[in-house]
Order: structure tokens, then C-alpha cells, then sequence
């Protein structure tokens, strides 16, 4: 069944192509749920907030998310929907200069920068929500193998560590006096 055409009207053409192609490879995830029941509707004024936010349009904001229809991912596009609400939720704590990176094809960096006070922040967002805790303990990957985190703090917790070093790479490419932090956008 294709997916209804409302909820993706206003949205940017190159995160609808990321969108019909998951859902063509029947991927799963919390957006390809919501669009195939017809909801998700407040995408398009996630997009503009994020837009008004970092000062980019929303087709720059997918094209930074690195997001095409050749990644056939569901959970991508939770990731990429999780940056965008980070990037809200930085603009509603003050932040300034909130840029996204965006791709990067030679080294992994953190998603965003922003500065607030005169220090500058390297953002990482990860999307976790419950969905992703089938019989106890997360999953992680494609290969769906269990991991030994038994609480939703226990894989933040790993996950932060695991983003250490995009973190570092980041904050040494901000100069000195940069910070990190680790975001988990709530559902």
C-alpha cells in the first residue's frame, strides 16, 4: 500500500524520495509508522523551526542530513528527524549559530554546532525511544544482535561513548574552549 500523500506535502523533495524508498525496502522505524498511518503531520513546521533555527532552508537541512533515497534505512530517518528537533530544542535554550554539519565523507563529526555565552558546542543527537527495547534489552544495527543494556540510560550511556571520539574530533575543529553534550530528543 503506497503511503498516503498528505503528511509528506510541504516537505523537502530529497527527505520524500529518503522517505518512499524505506518504506519501498519495508523498513520500519517511529516516521515511516507515523506516515504510513497517515499522521506525522507536523513534520512540515518541524522543518520550518528547524529552518528558522539554523538559517537553512530545508532542502540544506536534508542535504546536511545526508539523507538519499539510496539509504534505505528507517532508522536514518529517525536520526535525521531527532537532529532536526535538537536543533529546535537548542534554539528554545538560547543557542546561536546552530549549524548542522551534514556529511562528512573523510571523518565522522558531531551533527551540530552552536554557540550560547560565547562558547561554542559540539551537539550529537541519537535517537532511542522503547520501540527499540524488544525483550529487555536494546538492539542495535542491522543485524538486530542484543546488546547487554538493559535500561534506556544504560545504551545513552554506552552510546555517549561510543560518539566520544566524533565529539573530540569536533570540538578540536571548533578550537579551544569548545564543549560537548549528548542529546536524546524525548518522543
Amino acid at each position: 500500500m503506497p503511503l498516503p500523500e498528505e503528511p509528506l506535502r510541504g516537505l523537502p523533495p530529497a527527505f520524500v524520495e529518503s522517505v518512499r524508498a524505506c518504506d519501498a525496502a519495508g523498513q520500519g522505524g517511529r516516521v515511516l509508522t507515523a506516515l504510513r498511518a497517515g499522521g506525522a503531520a507536523g513534520l512540515a513546521a518541524l522543518f520550518a523551526r528547524a529552518s528558522a533555527a539554523s538559517g537553512l532552508t530545508a532542502d540544506e537541512l536534508t542535504a546536511r542530513g545526508g539523507l538519499s533515497p539510496e539509504d534505505r534505512r528507517g532508522r536514518r530517518l529517525d536520526a535525521f528527524v531527532a537532529e532536526l528537533r535538537t536543533a529546535v530544542f537548542l534554539d528554545r535554550l538560547g543557542f546561536g549559530r546552530i549549524t548542522p554539519l551534514g556529511a562528512d565523507d573523510t571523518r565522522r563529526r558531531a551533527d551540530i554546532v552552536a554557540e550560547r555565552e560565547g562558547e561554542r558546542w559540539a551537539v550529537d543527537a541519537r535517537c532511542a525511544s522503547r520501540d527499540l527495547l524488544p525483550e529487555g534489552s536494546f538492539r542495535r544495527g542491522p543485524d538486530g544482535k542484543p546488546l547487554p543494556w538493559p535500561t534506556l540510560h544504560d545504551y545513552l550511556v554506552h552510546c555517549r561513548r561510543d560518539k566520544e571520539p566524533q565529539l573530540a574530533r569536533t570540538m578540536a575543529d571548533e578550537g579551544p574552549g569548545a564543549q560537548t553534550t549528548f542529546y536524546a530528543p524525548p518522543n
